[in-house]
């Protein structure tokens, strides 16, 4: 006969405990009660729990402490009790590892739904776990001498066995099944299957905050660019957590009428208004059990925000028509490439909404962030077009591979894979060159200033500006503030310029880079009251901006791009002749790749020689 499921309750009021524990000994789920944070600590060095509900305010101490130490000692899921109100404390836990949280006074149907949300997340964990001791047992060159971990909480060896016994405190026998995480782990592309590709830092970073990810049932808020993968990773969350059999249901919150939202959202009764010729299941209902995906949150209207706080907030909905509302059991991740922070200050978005929907917030990659990711997303990308279009093993020149590496791709993942399938359409044969990508030649060198790691070392200072005298400040002030939805890229802006030994002057100002510009000649408008023009002619004074200036500034007279190639050019040559004609030695001197300087080498036809 298997064992019930065993739950740990945890809180200070003993009424309380006795109410939860007869409600989940209905639902045949045996419990353990304490009432501080020491006798806590002391069950669970003792067993093993299916999942634990602790409240957050406990004589001794907090329950964030008992949130802390489960989520990162083992894997059971925990869940928090939380004051009415108090639901900022409840996030926060949730930040940290708990799953859930149920508010007090207690809701019954709530804490059941919470339960059976619980033992649905630990038995996933439980089937992982034997799928990966399936597949070491499979694998033939598994070593043997598997070192055993041993429990956090005790420090006692487990052995590797399938189920551990152990004599409760109230005299019974208990089979604990054995969680212990063994050394030999899934691979990534196993877990994965290929639908994150790169090996890049950031990538590899998201897949481990994904992982963690899948363990909770928080609401997971992912910001980016257009074309960055946001409904990538919200599948890919749904599908390694424990909600993988329930319905992933993606919502285009941008593409929903106004007037049909709240219909589209809760669903409708038959005859509660004109149209409504049938019964109608909402897209929370839809996805009961499972994740609803809610795709540019930020369009959502504020009428239509009021009643999608409710509905998270205590998982219930009413449709249109309707007098009752239905439970609904879902995770929420929502997604968007607008500065909801910005929207919120400006009053069109709802605060309270915000707070609610951005429990964990994810930032996802720019492709511009992760460059040494290109070349294996692009092959990954002719594969399917190949299989998709029924062609040849189609295959890029490393010309077409540098000029994709140096692109500045403004609609990053999405907008590679349009590169090439319009490039496949271009080519004549397999192969595809630089000129069948048809991009801007001016497009493909990546600015200086990118915000990817392995290209903020290159040439930032290899351009000296063409100016008289030194600039004291040339940073502009509206660039202080950069929505962090956008690429950090230097943005060409015409400011002030403040130089040392005269007052401000206009001129061009590029960010993060040299100044080429000159005081700009400002037309006099014409002012038909006379008792200003001493004034003005006092400003003028104080501007210097007299024509002969003008004819004395230090423009170059080839026009400011061929000047910034030659520059470019003397500096490479320069670099090449330092290092004795090696280029890996001259790219190290410039702060770039080799293939980088390579390709500027060409690009200004500097003749390379023999490679070294």
């Amino acid at each position: 006969m298997q064992d019930k499921p065993l739950a740990l309750v945890i809180d200070d009021e003993a009424d309380l405990c006795r109410l939860m524990q007869i409600t989940l000994n209905k639902m045949s789920i045996d419990t353990h009660v304490a009432y501080d944070v020491a006798s806590a600590k002391g069950f669970l060095a003792d067993n093993h729990y299916d999942f634990c509900l602790t409240d957050l305010a406990l004589p001794d101490g907090s329950g964030m402490e008992i949130v802390e130490l489960i989520t990162k000692t083992t894997t059971t899921p925990v869940a928090v009790i939380t004051a009415h109100g108090d639901v900022n404390v409840a996030i926060e836990a949730m930040k940290i590892g708990a799953f859930d949280f149920v508010n007090k006074p207690l809701d019954l149907p709530r804490l059941r739904q919470l339960a059976k949300s619980a033992l649905k997340a630990n038995e996933s964990i439980i089937q992982d776990t034997k799928s990966i001791t399936a597949q070491e047992n499979n694998n033939p060159k598994q070593d043997t001498n598997t070192i055993i971990p041993s429990n956090p909480l005790t420090g006692n060896l487990l052995a590797p066995t399938e189920n551990n016994t152990q004599i409760n405190q109230d005299g019974r026998q208990r089979t604990i099944k054995n969680t212990t995480k063994k050394t030999t782990a899934v691979s990534d592309d196993d877990i994965f299957g290929g639908r994150l590709i790169g090996d890049s830092r950031p990538m590899k970073q998201l897949r481990s905050t994904i992982k963690k990810l899948a363990r909770s049932q928080a609401p997971v808020f992912l910001w980016g660019g257009s074309g960055t993968g946001k409904e990538v990773v919200s599948r890919l969350i749904h599908d390694l957590s424990g909600r993988r059999n329930g319905n992933f249901v993606p919502v285009n919150c941008g593409a929903i009428p106004s007037e049909l939202m709240e219909s589209e959202f809760f669903g409708h009764k038959k005859g509660s208004f004109t149209g409504a010729t049938s019964d109608k299941i909402g897209l929370f209902q839809q996805a009961d059990g499972g994740t609803l995906f809610l795709d540019e949150v930020a369009d959502l209207p504020l009428a239509m925000q009021v009643k999608l706080l409710r509905a998270i907030q205590e998982k219930t909905v009413r449709a249109i028509g309707d007098t009752k509302e239905v439970p609904v059991d879902i995770r929420i991740v929502c997604a968007t490439h607008k500065d909801l922070a910005d929207l919120v200050q400006k009053g069109a978005f709802r605060q309270d909404l915000f707070y609610r929907i951005n429990v964990i917030e994810v930032k996802l990659p720019a492709l511009n962030d992760r460059r040494d990711d290109i070349p294996m997303l692009a092959k990954h990308f002719l594969e399917m077009i190949a299989k998709d279009w029924g062609l040849d093993n189609l295959s890029l020149t490393d010309d077409a591979i540098d000029m994709l590496t140096y692109h500045n791709f403004k609609g990053n993942v999405r907008e590679l894979r349009n590169i090439l399938e319009r490039a496949v359409t271009m080519s004549d044969g397999d192969e595809i060159d630089a000129h069948h990508l048809m991009l801007d030649d001016m497009a493909n060198v990546s600015d200086d200033n990118t915000s990817s790691s392995d290209f903020d070392t290159q040439d930032d200072d290899a351009i000296t500006p063409y100016t008289s005298k030194p600039l004291v400040n040339t940073v502009s002030p509206t660039m202080t503030k950069a929505s962090p939805y956008h690429d950090q890229r230097p943005i060409y802006t015409a400011n002030t310029i403040i130089k040392e030994t005269k007052p401000v002057t206009q001129g061009l100002n590029i960010i993060a880079s040299a100044n080429y510009g000159t005081p700009l000649s400002v037309p006099k408008p014409q002012n038909s009251n006379p008792s200003k023009t001493h004034d003005d002619s006092q400003a003028s004074d104080k501007l210097d901006l007299s024509d002969e200036d003008l004819v004395n500034s230090n423009l170059p007279s080839q026009g400011l791009e061929a000047y910034l190639l030659d520059q470019e050019r003397q500096i490479i040559c320069t670099a090449l002749q330092q290092a004795g004609g090696n280029k890996t030695q001259a790219a190290k001197l410039l702060g770039m790749t080799f293939r980088s300087l390579r390709y500027r080498m060409k690009k200004l036809d500097i003749d390379d020689g023999d490679d070294e």
